[in-house]
């Protein structure tokens, strides 16, 4: 009822009417255990439809050609004159009519006879004006399999968006000619990195898609995409390898499957089949023909520390230390014969120093696949990092927390996730913000990334449909305490009318304010069975990863009778505020305002848009709160002392103009940014050290090539590794063109300066 209800109104009934027909053909012929995902699916089809017959290609291109702006308003340098002839060669080529005659599509039933729609857009490969064009066949035949591919799954066979095909189309232009291309002798600039901005549900996974078939079948390229997180990653891998198999290519989301064209991963995978590789003397063997695909332009961005310097077991020095642990943990502080002081000495400290830290402040155990335990190191803000970190009191802990065995583990290699990546033939970034100027900053000089805002596809049909997100207000509260406080009774005022989603500002206040509400005696009113926690682990770090889809799908349900009905409250920290699509289909709730966003503090640009982007998806409306504590960051800072003041006087009006409150919003924002350019900043020089020490390691395995899990140090360069060693270790404070003058003199390796 909910998916026809979408689909009423002036102008809609032939759209009404596919739709409830495509709906009684579910349950007629369809099993009712298929009966949950057709109909959860048969929402997103419902809008596209919808706004199928409202598409317009004029729009589209004129949208576009906005999109570029004034010379030197929206793009430094020459990169205006290249995204202006990228978005030229893409409306040229695109043509006048494109994937398909819309005229033709009137007199067709496309919904109850779908195959009529697919010949329709196969027959455009036949066109005369895109015969010698090979990058529209592709996209005749990529549209076509993608349709049949619904057909396979008995939806409509849908095309993509006007918006979606511009930005593949506008990436290969890119790839051809600033990366394939000889270079004109007019040309200022070479550019290696493309970024889209495309707002949160313009459907980045099958542009990805697309762009990753362009990348294998018209340039021969192997492929990378980059997910944010395993959620996304098992998401979307699920659902495109079907459609890669329609053109023959093999999809894997394991690195290490060498017949595999398209490959699924993330960044701490990326890392280690980049040092086995590395170690291996083969690194631009692999990545020469490889480009990398970005789900979000955060893994390209340096948020946390950019080098990883990797150790291994040392076959020298693990026997006298493993005897030294053994004896720590039993409380004997007397040093055993036949360890030498230094070897004793150290760790005497690494024991010491485990005092200071602490349990889910600075480590966590985790559960591993095989089923035992790990202590695993936790980032500034108490969260896994996506790539592991590493420090010497780990092995320690481990040893005396989970029983793993201790030995001596000394540097063998240092990998620097920005040296890796520009070692890619090409990268493409998709993302819903690229966040400030010193982001876009740091991607144009690090990757010579240029960007382009990719207008919404709701901007390029007729009407206006687009929602805004109507903000209710930003307060600040005194403590953490009255914060939580707030925000349950906020939460008790809105779940009988809107289902509401809390974003909490740690895995800590998470958990604070999930038992406030589901251990509490129910003074917020919400019933504490109706509370969900929405997180990446359990509390005991096991991960959630099978319990997700069934959490998001009951955050926006309504229940309850006629006469009083209600929706779930979800509690999440910021994994849930990204890509996770929450689906208010519910008519009631979106009278009301739609999903509520309960947000407890104010991330970077990039994660804002994020987390703002849980509501108001597609054409639906969408709110939010923002509930602050004025004991931490950015309140707490003495910089930001009077910030309180600042914001109160952005309201004058009492906060309530919603104008108003956004502009807290953005004061808010800036500082966050601020943030961001401090962090660039500080990494600045430990990211020229990781690189140059990582050109250090991969000219040094060059030369000295050995198996990746061979002893170290290997027998046969015993003298240089033992120096690799000693430079890996000692080399990560000091300035770069030291570096560069410590390889030649000490490993006789010469450098870039």
């Amino acid at each position: 009822m909910q998916t026809i209800s979408s689909v009423q109104g002036d102008g809609l009934s032939l759209c009404e009417q596919a739709m409830t027909t495509l709906l009684q053909s579910y349950v007629a012929e369809r099993p009712p255990s298929e009966w949950k995902g057709l109909f959860k699916e048969a929402t997103n089809i419902a809008f596209m439809v919808k706004y199928m017959f409202r598409e317009s290609l004029d729009l589209a291109k004129e949208k576009f050609r906005e999109a570029i702006g004034k010379k030197g308003a929206t793009f430094a340098g020459d990169a205006h004159d290249v995204v202006s002839k990228l978005v030229q060669e893409t409306m040229s080529a695109y043509g006048e009519v494109g994937i398909y005659d819309p005229e033709r599509l009137a007199e067709i039933d496309f919904l109850n006879r779908p195959e009529q729609l697919v010949e329709l857009v196969a027959q455009s490969k036949n066109r005369v004006s895109r015969a010698q064009k090979a990058d529209m066949q592709l996209l005749t035949e990529v549209t076509s399999q993608w349709m049949q591919l619904m057909v396979d799954k008995k939806y409509p066979p849908l095309t993509p968006h006007h918006t979606q095909a511009f930005t593949v189309l506008m990436m290969c232009k890119f790839f051809q000619t600033q990366i394939l291309d000889t270079p004109s002798k007019k040309q200022k600039a070479r550019y290696k990195a493309f970024i889209a901005q495309l707002s949160t549900g313009e459907g980045k996974s099958i542009v990805i898609a697309m762009l990753a078939i362009f990348m294998v079948k018209l340039y021969g390229m192997r492929v990378h995409v980059l997910e944010n997180n395993a959620g996304l990653l098992q998401r979307d891998f699920a659902q495109n390898k079907p459609f890669f198999e329609k053109f023959g290519i093999k999809c894997s989301h394991n690195l290490d499957d060498e017949e595999a064209q398209i490959m699924y991963c993330l960044k701490d995978a990326i890392n280690r089949r980049f040092l086995r590789k590395l170690v291996e003397g083969k690194l631009d063997e692999e990545l020469g023909k490889t480009v990398l695909i970005v789900d979000e332009v955060d893994d390209l961005i340096v948020n946390e520390r950019p080098n990883s310097h990797y150790v291994k077991k040392d076959a020298e020095k693990s026997p006298a230390l493993k005897r030294c642990y053994e004896l720590l943990k039993n409380g004997n502080q007397v040093q055993p014969d036949n360890v030498d002081n230094d070897t004793w000495d150290y760790a005497m400290a690494v024991a010491e120093f485990c005092k200071t830290k602490s349990r889910d402040k600075h480590y966590r155990v985790v559960k591993t696949k095989n089923g035992g335990e790990a202590v695993m190191m936790l980032d500034a803000d108490g969260n896994l990092p996506k790539v592991a970190l590493t420090a010497p009191w780990l092995a320690y802990l481990n040893y005396t927390l989970c029983h793993i065995e201790p030995f001596s583990e000394t540097r063998y290699a240092t990998v620097c996730t920005p040296y890796i990546f520009n070692k890619y033939k090409g990268i493409f970034g998709l993302t819903g913000s690229v966040g400030g100027k010193a982001e876009l900053q740091y991607l144009a000089k690090t990757y010579k990334a240029i960007k382009f805002d990719v207008p919404r596809f709701l901007d390029t049909c007729g009407g206006n449909a687009r929602k805004e997100v109507v903000n209710h207000g930003v307060e600040v509260l005194a403590g953490e305490e009255a914060q939580i406080d707030r925000v349950c009774q906020i939460a008790g005022k809105h779940f009988k009318d809107v289902p509401v989603l809390v974003i909490c500002s740690s895995l800590s206040q998470l958990q604070k304010v999930y038992d406030s509400l589901s251990k509490g005696d129910g003074k917020y009113g919400i019933p504490p069975k109706e509370v969900q926690r929405f997180a990446q682990f359990s509390t005991d770090g096991r991960s959630l990863a099978r319990e997700w889809q069934t959490v998001i799908d009951d955050a926006t349900k309504r229940f309850g009778n006629a006469h009083e009905s209600r929706c779930r409250v979800t509690i999440t920290d910021k994994f849930g505020g990204r890509g996770h699509d929450f689906q208010v289909i519910d008519k009631e709730s979106n009278a009301n305002g739609g999903m509520l966003v309960i947000a407890t503090s104010i991330p970077d640009e990039r994660e804002w848009i994020q987390w703002k982007g849980r509501t108001a998806r597609q054409d639906r409306p969408g709110q939010f709160y923002v509930v602050l504590n004025d004991k931490v960051k950015p309140f707490d800072d003495p910089k930001h002392k009077k910030l309180k003041e600042r914001l109160k006087k952005l309201a004058p009006s009492g906060g309530s103009s919603s104008a108003e409150e956004y502009q807290k919003v953005e004061a808010l924002l800036e500082i966050s940014d601020e943030g961001i350019n401090d962090r660039l900043k500080a990494f600045e020089l430990e990211q020229a050290q990781g690189e140059k020490l990582n050109e250090l390691t991969e000219k040094y395995y060059k030369r000295h090539q050995r198996g990746f899990d061979d002893p170290w140090p290997n027998k046969q360069f015993l003298q240089s590794d033992s120096t690799l060693r000693k430079m890996l270790t000692s080399f990560t404070e000091i300035k770069p063109a030291e570096i560069v003058k410590m390889a030649k003199a000490e490993l006789q390796i010469d450098l870039d300066s």
